[in-house]
């Protein structure tokens, strides 16, 4: 098991604006089916970064088919978040 504080470089993850298209290719090349979601930390230090979620491969497909077909995924925006 890798202990990712010791390799901060290690974690995979994307942010709330990161399109679907994104995350796909993300997932793709890292050859990983989950990836946290994690909001950034605020340039003057209020606020630290924080996980908003977990998107999984199967939510990436679900958004994927949804744009193919041209039927409005129930969520209608093609964010992560």
């Amino acid at each position: 098991m890798t202990d990712f504080s010791q390799t901060p470089d290690a974690l995979v993850s994307v942010t709330p604006d990161t399109s679907v298209l994104a995350a796909m290719e993300i997932m793709t090349e890292q050859r990983i089916r989950h990836i946290p979601c994690i909001s950034t930390a605020a340039a003057d230090g209020s606020k630290g970064a924080k996980m908003e979620g977990m998107v999984s491969i199967g939510d990436v497909v679900k958004v994927r088919v949804h744009i193919s077909t041209r039927v409005p995924p129930p969520h209608a925006h093609a964010r992560i978040h």
